[in-house]
C-alpha cells in the first residue's frame, strides 16, 4: 500500500477473524429452554469476560451478523475495564489500537484541539491491517512509519513523533511516557502544544486513565 491515500475509509475492525480460533477464546450456544431461542455466549478465557446474545428464531437467524454484534460487545467489555492483551496476535494489537485511539480523541478533546478538523469536523483515528494507518482529519490516509513522507499530515514533527509512539504500542505494547503529552517547555513555562495550563492539565489526567499511558494492572493479561 502506498505511503497516503486520499478519501479513504476506515473499515471496521474484524474481531471476529482475529477471535474464532484464538486459543484464548471460548465460543459456545445453548438453546433456551421452552422456545426456540440461541443463547451465543463468548468469552475472555484469561480474564473470565463473557458476553451474551440472546438471538430469536434459529432457523431465520443471521448468525454472521450475530458473531459479529458478539465479538462487538466482549471487546466492549473489556475496555471498559481496561483490559490489555500482549503479544502480537491480532486481537491484541487491534485491541490496543482501540486503546490508542482512545488517547487521540482525549488530545482532541482539550486545548488547541489537536487531531480534530473543524473543517471537516473530524477526529483522526488509527486502524491495524498488518501495519498502523493513521486516518488524519483532513481525510488523508499515512502509513505510520517513521520512512513514511507523512503528506497530508495536518500537525508538526511533535505530534508525528507521537503518533509514531502509538504505533508502537500497537504493534509492541510499548507504553508512551506520559511525558511525551504536551512536552513542558524548559525556558518560559507552559508547554510545546501551546495548550492553555488548566487544559493541559486536564487532557493528562484523562490520557493517563488509559493503559496506552499507564502502568500495568492487575487486570492485565499477558500473553
Amino acid at each position: 500500500m502506498k505511503d497516503q491515500a486520499r478519501g479513504s475509509a476506515i473499515t471496521k475492525p474484524d474481531w471476529v477473524g482475529a477471535m474464532v480460533g484464538n486459543p484464548r477464546f471460548e465460543f459456545t450456544a445453548r438453546l433456551c429452554t421452552g422456545n426456540d431461542k440461541l443463547r451465543l455466549i463468548a468469552k475472555h478465557l484469561p480474564t473470565a469476560t463473557v458476553a451474551e446474545l440472546l438471538v430469536c428464531g434459529i432457523g431465520n437467524a443471521d448468525m454472521n451478523t450475530a458473531r459479529v454484534e458478539l465479538c462487538e460487545r466482549l471487546v466492549a467489555a473489556m475496555l471498559e475495564t481496561g483490559m490489555v492483551e500482549h503479544g502480537s496476535s491480532q486481537f491484541a494489537r487491534l485491541l490496543r489500537c482501540e486503546y490508542a485511539n482512545r488517547l487521540i480523541e482525549v488530545i482532541s478533546s482539550y486545548g488547541q484541539g489537536f487531531f480534530y478538523s473543524r473543517k471537516n469536523d473530524s477526529v483522526a483515528r488509527l486502524s491495524f491491517d498488518q501495519r498502523v494507518y493513521l486516518h488524519d482529519a483532513s481525510g488523508t490516509m499515512i502509513e505510520a512509519k517513521a520512512t513514511s513522507k507523512w503528506r497530508g499530515f495536518s500537525h508538526d514533527g511533535t505530534l508525528r513523533d507521537l503518533v509514531l509512539q502509538m504505533r508502537n504500542y500497537v504493534m509492541r505494547g510499548e507504553r508512551i511516557d506520559p511525558a511525551y503529552l504536551g512536552i513542558d517547555r524548559q525556558l518560559g513555562g507552559g508547554n510545546i502544544w501551546g495548550y492553555p495550563p488548566e487544559q493541559m492539565r486536564l487532557c493528562r489526567e484523562a490520557a493517563q486513565q488509559l493503559p496506552i499511558i499507564n502502568v500495568p494492572s492487575s487486570m492485565e493479561c499477558a500473553a
